[in-house]
């Protein structure tokens, strides 16, 4: 049985949970983020009439992308030039904005979609380093099929407006047909019980399941283990999921509003589940009883035993090793793997038009587009014309004057740090320090300027970077707000990356049972944790994660500062998983070549880059080409994502609807004259989420921050279209009348 049979029940369940009324598009199908349900894509596009193609981008002579501003004149700064800051920036050109500021602090496009061509000058192939985000939810039922409901998700709406091609990611656990072999390495090869096993090997699953729903393995790797934590997985979700299939279907829903739907669907499921689940750990509740209590909202844990516990921690529910998930509040874990994130991932090969492009920053550096991989998404969120304009067309050269409003006209900065930001009450200006590194013809010079005015900002950046590189101003943005930035949970991550010569896992639809080969995926509970091999389709040089690792996991790995040598080591581990022989016990003076004979031809015949001069007493070789990144050591982000703690919803929550709660007053509790209503300052981007660590995330977060912006300041309000408020508990600062702090 393959551990991921739970994916499979997934798939089954969600056929009873289509809405009763799916023509009401303004409610997206299930599975969907639950926390909002409403289908943002129709924001930003329209559905062609035959309902066979994709959501296409609005034009103005047929409606707009949210709305054909009236205040033009209004100078924008966005801060941060990821997925969410570019889309900001797009969407407000789109509109007509033509006085639109991004200061990047790096000297790239596209924070964590940070795509990497191989080490091959000239190489054509498309097939990268993902060093961030590296798998796409569609929350799409249909993903590989032509029918594509790309109005379930932002992500998929772009994917169809820029042309990107993707094709299955290879997840550990899934189907033969989305990846050629998952391994999973225990106790040194000895398994689930290895004082009971005296044979050294890797479990290998590979195959679909047939038609009576049993996993087909090789002789004598069925383990019963593995069978109980898959069961008590698969059980505990379907226990929620039944629950939400009767909210979700339940025949009041019918005809209601998203605000009405909405209301109703957390009044009745989302609420209860999230106070129950919230303050537990996923550790928590993989020990937790499975029956039932009678509290609203318990649907019981998995009642694995420390020992299964432990090994779930390494298998995960079929989309990788737990890792970081397993002390994180339970409630991430529901949200992404019950509700859409968890499933049928995407790998992105790029833009189908791979011609070169470049622009120049307002600041002078020149900047090659990386149209492969994730990168094309924020590179073209600037190229991509509208109206025969792009947004990079308008890009002109002038850096910002101290005390003065930011000059009109399009700027982009990069190598831009944010050193203050603050906002007068009654709608003041925005104000911001900023130190920018000037670099025309190749000659930097460092500038700083105070009190760069905007009429409003867009912050992007991770709240971390933000309160640690910098400063932002607590009375501006209320004091609740900047401590939930500041406690907010920060996980690490590392990625070891090698190029390969050609790919080693095997191709075909079929394999022996018993083959000797090296599975696509592997989950392991030696430091590597896990391996992914992946190549774009059509493709032969593909790429392998050699170690993918996130918090306390990576943390172990943050020492040691040689790429090159890391490489090395987590090669030379993966020889010891797949070539160490049962009866080998390592020498004094033996050399790796002795201790795993066959490993070092491996290297050189798969791994780009590996050196096989021999070294002192140690005959293995060395790599030298490899890509690595240690997240936590990122400056600008200080971590992957966030994940929130247990206990704490309610800071989450905050920085969810920060945008909305500091810019209507209507059914929040909060007096109309609260100056803080007059804050101009907006929060986007994954980590403001509640599906932290995943583009789609990021998208919606900046597409509430443009709902909210017009709301305030153009001719549309959220009641206009159908924008659902999300009640949420205030605190003191933001519920009471705060004139008295002016």
């Amino acid at each position: 049985m393959s551990h991921n049979k739970s994916i499979d029940i997934f798939r089954k369940r969600m056929k009873c949970l289509e809405p009763n009324n799916p023509t009401n598009t303004n409610v997206p199908l299930f599975p969907n983020e639950p926390d909002k349900l409403y289908n943002y894509a129709k924001l930003f596009g329209t559905r062609d009439p035959d309902e066979a193609a994709p959501y296409i981008e609005k034009r103005f002579n047929n409606g707009s992308a949210i709305v054909k501003s009236s205040i033009l004149e209004r100078r924008i700064g966005i801060v941060g030039a990821g997925i969410a800051g570019t889309m900001i920036a797009r969407e407000l050109f789109k509109m007509g904005y033509r006085n639109i500021t991004i200061m990047e602090g790096s000297d790239r496009v596209g924070g964590r979609l940070f795509s990497i061509d191989k080490f091959t000058p000239g190489d054509t192939d498309q097939t990268v380093f993902e060093m961030g985000a590296m798998r796409m939810p569609f929350f799409d039922r249909n993903v590989t099929s032509a029918k594509r409901d790309s109005y379930n998700s932002l992500f998929n709406h772009y994917v169809a407006t820029y042309d990107i091609e993707h094709a299955a990611f290879p997840d550990p656990g899934q189907a033969w047909d989305r990846t050629k072999g998952t391994g999973i390495y225990f106790n040194d090869g000895y398994g689930t019980l290895p004082h009971d096993n005296t044979t050294r090997k890797i479990l290998k699953w590979a195959y679909e399941p047939d038609s009576q729903d049993t996993y087909p393995v090789p002789s004598g790797d069925r383990d019963e283990i593995l069978n109980t934590i898959t069961d008590a997985w698969a059980n505990f979700a379907e226990r929620i999921l039944t629950a939400a299939s009767a909210a979700w279907n339940d025949p009041e829903m019918a005809g209601l509003t998203p605000q009405e739907f909405n209301d109703k669907w957390r009044a009745d499921f989302w609420t209860p589940l999230t106070d129950f689940y919230e303050k537990n750990s996923f550790f928590s509740v993989a020990a937790m009883e499975t029956s039932s209590g009678s509290e609203a909202g318990n649907y019981g844990g998995l009642g694995l035993t420390p020992h299964e516990s432990s090994i779930f921690y390494v298998i995960g529910a079929g989309d990788g090793s737990w890792g970081s998930f397993y002390r994180v509040s339970s409630m991430y874990v529901i949200m992404t793997l019950m509700f859409g994130y968890g499933e049928d991932h995407q790998t992105i090969k790029g833009t189908k038009d791979q011609t070169a492009k470049s622009f120049t920053t307002s600041n002078g550096r020149i900047l090659d587009a990386q149209l492969k991989g994730l990168n094309a998404f924020p590179y073209m969120n600037m190229l991509h014309p509208f109206e025969r304009e792009s947004f990079t067309d308008a890009i002109i050269g002038s850096l910002p004057e101290d005390d003065m409003q930011m000059e009109a006209g399009i700027h982009i900065y990069t190598d831009c740090e944010v050193n203050y930001i603050t906002n007068g009450f009654n709608n003041d200006s925005v104000k911001v320090d900023m130190t920018i590194t000037q670099d025309p013809n190749g000659v930097s010079a460092v500038v700083k300027v105070k009190n760069v005015q905007f009429d409003d900002l867009f912050v992007t950046a991770s709240p971390w970077s933000i309160l640690t590189n910098g400063q932002i101003d607590g009375k501006s943005i209320g004091y609740e707000m900047k401590r939930a930035m500041n406690v907010s949970h920060n996980i690490a991550s590392c990625k070891v990356f090698l190029d390969l010569n050609e790919i080693y896992w095997p191709t075909g639809d079929t394999i022996p049972l018993d083959g000797d080969y090296i599975p696509q995926c592997l989950v392991t509970d030696t430091k590597i944790l896990q391996v992914y091999g992946y190549v774009q389709p059509g493709e032969t040089q593909g790429v392998t994660a050699i170690s993918y690792t996130w918090e306390d996991d990576s943390r172990k790995l943050l020492s040691m500062t040689d790429d090159n040598e890391l490489a090395r080591i987590m090669l030379l581990e993966l020889g010891i998983m797949l070539w160490r022989d049962d009866e080998y016990t390592q020498v004094a003076g033996a050399t790796w070549s002795e201790a795993l004979p066959g490993f070092r031809d491996w290297c050189v015949r798969y791994i780009k880059g590996y050196n096989d001069d021999l070294r002192p007493m140690d005959d293995f070789g060395e790599v030298t080409q490899c890509q690595v990144i240690h997240w936590a050591n990122e400056d600008l982000y200080k971590g992957c994502s966030k994940l929130y703690s247990p206990g704490t919803i309610e800071d989450n929550e905050l920085m969810y609807n920060y945008n909305q709660m500091t810019k209507t007053s209507e059914g929040l509790g909060m007096p109309a004259t609260s100056p803080i209503l007059e804050n101009n300052i907006y929060f986007a981007g994954d980590m403001y989420s509640f599906s932290s660590g995943w583009t789609e995330g990021a998208l919606r977060t900046a597409a509430d921050a443009l709902v909210w912006h017009m709301n305030k300041h153009a001719s549309v309000s959220y009641l206009d279209i159908e924008y659902p408020v999300i009640k949420v508990n205030l605190g003191p600062i933001y519920a009471e009348d705060m004139s008295s702090k002016e």
